[in-house]
């Protein structure tokens, strides 16, 4: 473990950047967060709070003046703009990891899919994969001239306590627990890959001090894979209910009013930890049913079997493919 290190999460109240600031703070760094106060979140005591608008760069500079930090992990990067205040209000930095994600890779034929793999060839512009490569061209640009090293962390498909995505993980404990069906298009035989959260936290710890991560992307995700179907046989075991599953023709899914299933169903993918094992020996240690019971206490816990679920297209959508009409 790296000597204790100044760090700044941008962000830090939510999901990805409450788990980080969390790991740092267990290793024993100095850790600020600096995010709009909006978002109330049960922080250590020792993590220092700033306040500021990323958009805003009058308020990043008053917010970050006379500082510097070893290191700048930013787990909210959307738009090239956010990335030109952060360059312009924090010159000083010693090293920035940014937190990206894996939609700017084309769908392949070939496992497992490295960083170098090749990108969607024409991209939506304004995509969130296409955005974030463009804002971490820019922190690569500006890293040359500044003087900091800069690494990106392309993690796939992250799960865990504090999602604030509900129609991931808790959505289907609360279909299970209520014994409603859960409706997947296609027949269910994809592969998937999952990171929990806390691995990811790691995985962004593991590059402090570490100068062999400096200029490098990773991809990070987990060491177990499921298909669909196992994946939610997995969740119907953890809730401890008997499960339906109800599958939906492909060409069906045009014809739907509201999603009903929140992954891509058409298409596996698989992707390779290789680099970031060999660079910064880390390695995912939650396995999928670990990370799922986990999700599941927090789902119970945060009292989320008790939300005002709504289901009522899905019933409709249900019942069209027991009974064999269609439209619903």
């Amino acid at each position: 473990m790296p000597k204790a290190m100044n760090v700044l999460v941008i962000g830090g109240t939510r999901f990805v950047g409450l788990h980080l600031v969390r790991q740092l703070a267990r290793e024993g760094h100095r850790v600020t967060v600096i995010n709009r106060g909006t978002t109330p979140a049960d922080l250590p005591a020792q993590v220092e709070r700033l306040r500021a608008d990323r958009r805003d760069l009058a308020q990043m500079r008053a917010a970050l003046k006379g500082r510097r930090f070893d290191a700048v992990m930013d787990v909210v990067l959307e738009q090239p703009g956010e990335a030109e205040v952060l360059i312009e209000a924090l010159p000083g930095m010693g090293h920035y990891i940014m937190c990206s994600g894996t939609r700017i890779y084309a769908i392949g034929e070939a496992f497992p899919i490295k960083e170098d793999a090749p990108f969607e060839p024409h991209p939506p512009p304004e995509s969130v994969g296409v955005l974030r490569l463009k804002a971490a061209e820019m922190f690569t640009e500006a890293g040359r001239r500044h003087g900091y090293p800069v690494t990106v962390h392309r993690p796939h498909r992250i799960y865990g306590p504090h999602n604030y995505n509900l129609d991931w993980e808790p959505s289907f404990f609360a279909r299970v627990e209520k014994g409603l069906p859960i409706i997947v298009p296609g027949d269910g035989s994809t592969i998937h890959q999952w990171v929990h959260v806390d691995d990811l936290a790691r995985s962004f710890t593991a590059c402090l001090g570490n100068a062999r991560s400096y200029g490098e992307v990773y991809i990070v995700a987990g060491e177990d894979f499921y298909t669909l179907r196992g994946y939610i046989g997995l969740i119907g075991d953890i809730v401890g209910r008997k499960l339906e599953v109800l599958y939906l023709e492909p060409k069906r899914v045009p014809d739907l009013k509201q999603p009903v299933f929140p992954y891509n169903y058409d298409f596996s993918r698989i992707w390779s930890i290789e680099k970031i094992r060999k660079h910064l020996g880390w390695r995912p240690v939650i396995d999928m049913r670990a990370g799922l019971e986990d999700c599941y206490a927090w789902y119970k816990s945060a009292g989320l079997a008790e939300r005002a679920w709504d289901f009522a297209y899905e019933a409709k959508v249900a019942e069209a493919i027991r009974k064999g009409t269609w439209p619903p």
